[in-house]
């Protein structure tokens, strides 16, 4: 690839990019035309209004005009970063209209005319003339700074200075003195050896497609026939010796034209017939270019491999191409171009087979310029096409063998050398590009994985009570901390009349998004069933009926329903297959109560009823209630430990005193503290404590000997 000074490729072939041409920036500046216009209109004023004596002053005007108007149409970007066909033809328009300029000049100036003919001829032929001169310097220099070298500018500077001065002196003398003849000849001189120098810099013919190098050898050719047209009539400019000035500065113009462009129309010339080479290599280049753009903006990736194909075909100007990728073990015809995939269906091979396995397995490019007489490929002979040459390398990307690449022709020897390279390198893109696709089409899967459990989430955590709730002596909170973005455990508590409130904990079995739908489905249910059925074993079983209908059958739900009357200060529950309630005593004694039940979903039927009971106990104030998940039970330390109800007791011993946001975060914290920090959650952690405060918060008699003091044991319902 064709690189400029600061490393960047170019950015078009046959251009003439502002990297490669290395022009110092130029900042637009609309007065520096009309500027130039005004030197060349007082130029004009000067040579008719002087006569010779103002020679010298006429002279540098119009220099000054030419140099100034160069300056600026060089901040034109249309001029300074247009292609190099771009600017062959603004050399052509400069060309006509210097010599132009010089034929109508002509025809005011060779014979003699009054005083408007000549101002009007000598108007013209500084205004257009100066102009049309700055824009032939311009592209000029334009083109042959083109992959410039160190020699570059000092050559063309040498080169614009000494033009200048041999139109200074030639304007100067113009009756043709010997001394001024012998100075201006010399100078002339080394204007023409380092505009031959300046010559050679053609560099931008390499950058040129075939059609554009015949193009340009035959606008070239024109430029330099109107360069010689535009100086030979300016020796015709004989009525007055006013013209003298103009007259060099056409000259040297038109001479230095004639030398570049001419010399353009050889390199040209002889460019073309590499220009083949270099046409293919471009379609390439441009291929390659295409997959990239591609990469970053194609996301479907069977539209990549639907073009991968064709643009194979295109880099090797190859008459079909196939794509291989590895299918369940072996290697499918995956898509291709003029060639139907059900006449290559035959070479379904395995991976070890074939020339496509051997390409697979080497990651090594096969190129066979006659296919009938090459024995590495003999599968290949039973496609029913006449091909006689075949191209194939391996599609890899950071060292994984995607699939194999072919490229057939039907003319024998029909791959260049560098084919083989070029399609490796397209080939290797080609894996690239269809393993970002890849990756962004998991990532795009992922990020909508991702916002439907930020739905199911948010969803979830409105299940969940907002915050504590308060009846009479005895408050209500709990907490849940999921182990995955969604979990399968469930908490609730809410009044079912002025003094009761149910209490409900759960865990469904599995986590994920399928355990959230049996927790959401199972609030419902809870919430419909205990306004309607008094007793918790009844609820339970009721439950059993309604979830078992449309829950999996490896699926069940373990949980403990509570009613907590909190005036009279009395438990009912029922458990089914749940973890054990803790009763927290007075002293921090803590029992775990533990009435049989099975979880929800493992018996179907009306024995199920005989698999529940419930019980009811009865609590004093000071004391609390503590319902859990396995979560925390099960919770393991590095060593693979649980935490385990003995390290409960322990905990609900320690803070039994405290208020229910105290006891909340001092479990929490043993939690973590004993599965160590930054440690993954293996299952959800969920607790709901129930805390009956003090007779002096509430206003329940404190009596020891109270009813309610001798009714602690476990009541099993009838």
């Amino acid at each position: 690839m064709v690189r400029g000074k600061s490393g960047r490729p170019v950015a078009e072939l046959g251009t003439s990019d502002p990297d490669l041409d290395e022009v110092p920036e130029v900042r637009p500046s609309g007065w520096l035309i009309p500027a130039g216009l005004v030197f060349a209109g007082l130029a004009a004023i000067g040579s008719v209004g002087g006569g010779t004596a103002m020679a010298g002053p006429v002279s540098l005007l119009l220099l000054a005009a030419v140099i100034t108007q160069a300056r600026g149409l060089s901040s034109s970007p249309r001029l300074r970063q247009g292609s190099a066909p771009e600017q062959i033809r603004w050399a052509i328009a400069g060309a006509l209209g210097l010599g132009g300029t010089s034929l109508l000049s002509s025809i005011f100036l060779s014979r003699p005319t009054g005083f408007l003919g000549v101002m009007a001829g000598l108007l013209v032929l500084a205004v257009a003339g100066s102009f049309f001169a700055a824009l032939l310097w311009l592209l000029i220099r334009s083109l042959a700074f083109v992959r410039q070298r160190k020699s570059t500018q000092r050559n063309f500077m040498i080169l614009a200075a000494s033009a200048a001065t041999t139109a200074v002196l030639r304007g100067l003398d113009p009756s043709g003195a010997d001394w001024g003849k012998h100075l201006s000849d010399g100078v002339l001189a080394i204007t023409i050896v380092f505009a031959v120098f300046n010559g050679f810099r053609q560099s931008w013919v390499h950058y040129l497609l075939r059609r554009q190098k015949i193009a340009g050898l035959w606008a070239s050719f024109l430029v330099t026939v109107l360069c010689v047209l535009a100086g030979s009539s300016s020796s015709q400019w004989t009525a007055l010796e006013n013209s003298a000035p103009f007259r060099a500065v056409v000259g040297v113009t038109a001479l230095v034209g004639a030398i570049y462009f001419g010399m353009a129309s050889g390199a040209l010339l002889l460019a073309l017939p590499t220009a083949r080479v270099y046409d293919r290599r471009s379609k390439g280049l441009a291929s390659l270019k295409h997959l990239s753009e591609m990469t970053s903006s194609l996301l479907d990736v069977d539209e990549l491999i639907r073009i991968i194909p064709r643009l194979a075909a295109e880099v090797t100007e190859g008459d079909a191409a196939w794509l291989e990728l590895r299918r369940n073990g072996k290697l499918r015809v995956v898509s291709s171009v003029r060639v139907a995939i059900e006449e290559l269906e035959g070479r379904l091979l395995d991976l070890e087979e074939g020339i496509s396995g051997w390409i697979l397995r080497t990651g090594r490019p096969v190129v066979s310029q006659r296919l009938r007489r090459d024995e590495r490929l003999r599968d290949l002979r039973s496609i029913p096409r006449h091909w006689q040459s075949v191209l194939g390398v391996p599609v890899a990307a950071h060292d994984r063998r995607l699939g194999v690449l072919f490229v057939a022709r039907y003319e024998p020897f029909g791959f260049e050398p560098d084919d083989c390279e070029l399609l490796l390198a397209f080939a290797n893109q080609s894996a690239v590009a269809l393993e970002n696709a890849n990756l962004i089409r998991q990532s795009l899967e992922k990020e909508r994985l991702e916002e439907e459990l930020r739905v199911a989430r948010e969803a979830q955590r409105k299940l969940l009570p907002t915050g504590p709730l308060r009846c009479h002596s005895a408050v209500f909170d709990g907490l849940c901390i999921t182990a995955n973005d969604v979990g399968g455990d469930y908490l609730d508590y809410f009044r079912i009349d002025e003094d009761r409130v149910a209490v409900v904990i759960a865990d469904v079995a599995g986590k994920g998004s399928s355990a959230a739908f049996y927790m959401a489905e199972m609030k419902g249910v809870m919430a419909t069933l205990c306004r309607l059925v008094q007793r918790p074993r009844e609820v339970v079983v009721r439950a059993n009926e309604i979830l078992s209908e449309r829950m999996d059958r490896r699926t069940f739900i373990s949980l403990i329903y509570a009613i907590v009357d909190t005036k009279r200060l009395k438990v009912r529950f029922a458990r089914a297959g749940h973890c054990p309630l803790a009763h927290v005593m007075r002293d921090g004694t803590v029992r775990f109560l533990e009435p049989k039940g099975a979880g929800i979903g493992l018996v179907r039927g009306p024995e199920y009823r005989e698999l529940v009971e419930d019980v009811e106990f009865s609590v004093l104030p000071g004391e609390s209630l503590f319902l859990f998940t396995d979560g925390l039970t099960e919770a393991m330390d590095p060593q693979g430990e649980e935490f385990g109800e003995g390290r409960i007791s322990r905990v609900l011993s320690e803070f039994h005193a405290h208020d229910v946001p105290t006891m909340m975060r001092g479990l929490v914290e043993e939690v973590n503290k004993f599965v160590g920090p930054n440690a993954p959650r293996h299952d959800d952690l969920t607790f709901v404590i129930v805390k009956f405060t003090e007779p002096a918060a509430s206003g329940v008699p404190a009596d020891p000997n109270s009813p309610a003091e001798e009714s602690t044991e476990l009541v099993p319902s009838p």
